[in-house]
């Protein structure tokens, strides 16, 4: 018997992503393994990073931030996983403002399969990946560009100053 294609159910394509965490308010290893069973709730979770402390970037704060990078692989669009984890914040007390502030949670998309894009909503890869050591030292841990090779030079560049410390945190 010969089926037609319309009632043929076929896998959605999972495309690799890396999603960049942050915390610096409240419970913020709590936030980052919330966030990483989050993202093991509407993906597949490949890697998570080392989790790295740092001082906030961009704006003054005395509260310190927890930052790391999980790979996952995602059914879905760019788009679709933007409004997820912008969802996620919002569910978790994160307030967006025009400026760069304290946060509870905050979920960067970085990269996106090989995806090139920019839009109002959305622009990939993200367009500061590459200023932040607090994403860079994260994606180097997970050897990301073996799968997004357009970070392999940002990445042998890493900072120097030592800025980050490690933290003893497995998030996954």
């Amino acid at each position: 018997m010969i089926q037609s294609v319309q009632s043929i159910a076929l896998p959605a394509m999972k495309s690799d992503a890396a999603v960049a965490l942050g915390s610096n308010l409240g419970d913020r290893s709590k936030a980052l393994i919330d966030a990483c069973s989050f993202l093991g709730s509407i993906a597949e979770l490949c890697a998570c990073s080392s989790v790295y402390e740092n001082e906030p970037k961009g704006f003054r704060s005395d509260q310190l931030f927890l930052n790391a990078v999980v790979h996952i692989r995602y059914a879905g669009t760019p788009v679709e996983l933007m409004r997820q984890l912008l969802d996620h914040e919002q569910s978790q007390g994160r307030k967006r403002s025009v400026d760069y502030s304290d946060r509870p949670i905050d979920l960067d998309l970085i990269a996106f399969g090989q995806v090139e894009i920019q839009t109002e909503q959305l622009t990939l890869p993200h367009p500061r990946w590459k200023e932040r050591s607090f994403v860079k030292q994260p994606l180097a841990d997970l050897c990301a560009w073996r799968i997004w090779p357009f970070m392999k030079e940002h990445l042998k560049e890493l900072d120097p100053t030592g800025e980050l410390i490690k933290k003893e945190l497995k998030l996954c």
